[in-house]
């Protein structure tokens, strides 16, 4: 992938964008709300037949409440929260190519939050270190991103624009390594998990076996030395 492809997903650093971002951020503030907004994104998205009608006038692509339900996993996710961010997005006055950047950023950040809440009550070394692994390199991001603006609003746009080429990308492609390197490390967990449970219930049914067999054994001498007809 060349590095004019993936720095479009971080374009929105420009000083227009970023003067709107900062008056209001709103991408932020979703980003790091509650997880559960995530179902009520997919339920909202698959019950509107013609949903997001802002960003579809600017000719952003809306994903189907087909294609939401289709889809599995994060991406289910993926679709409805880019839905949401995009038509709050085109509402604020960002353009396509800012909107398909903002969309890329913010999901990316609320991807980090999921497989966290995902990863909550496994006990695994691997799951730990990845999420740890992950957290470090999302706070990198939100760092890098935020020296971007910074840079930006002191209108110290070369700085700013070799943050972005360079640090906000390399931070950004470690992050999507780290995160795939959890939902790996989690997937391993559970299938782990799962083989345990279902070994303990063998278990439980072969001892359950055993006792009904010793209490048919009790009453058979108890009926012996009371010699029961």
């Amino acid at each position: 992938m060349s590095m004019q492809k993936e720095t479009k997903s971080t374009d929105y650093f420009t000083p227009s964008r970023q003067k709107e971002l900062t008056k209001k951020r709103l991408f932020s503030s979703v980003a790091s709300s509650n997880t559960n907004v995530e179902q009520k994104l997919i339920t909202e998205m698959m019950s509107n037949s013609s949903p997001c009608p802002e960003a579809r006038r600017k000719g952003v692509r809306i994903y189907s409440p087909l294609e939401i339900q289709k889809a599995k996993g994060y991406e289910k996710l993926r679709l409805a929260f880019c839905n949401e961010i995009a038509e709050k997005a085109a509402a604020d006055g960002l353009s396509k190519t800012e909107i398909s950047g903002v969309c890329d950023f913010e999901w990316r950040l609320r991807k980090s939050l999921l497989i966290r809440d995902n990863a909550d009550g496994l006990s695994s070394p691997s799951v730990s270190k990845n999420i740890e692994r992950m957290e470090s390199d999302t706070r990198k991001v939100r760092e890098c991103a935020r020296l971007v603006s910074k840079a930006r609003d002191e209108n110290k746009h070369v700085l700013a624009d070799n943050l972005e080429k360079i640090e906000l990308f390399k931070h950004f492609s470690e992050l999507k390594k780290s995160q795939d390197a959890a939902i790996k490390a989690c997937k391993r967990a559970e299938e782990k998990l799962d083989k345990s449970m279902e070994n303990a219930d063998k278990d439980l049914e072969e001892l359950e076996e055993e006792e009904i067999n010793e209490c048919i054994q009790e009453v058979k001498r108890k009926k012996h030395e009371f010699n029961f007809q």
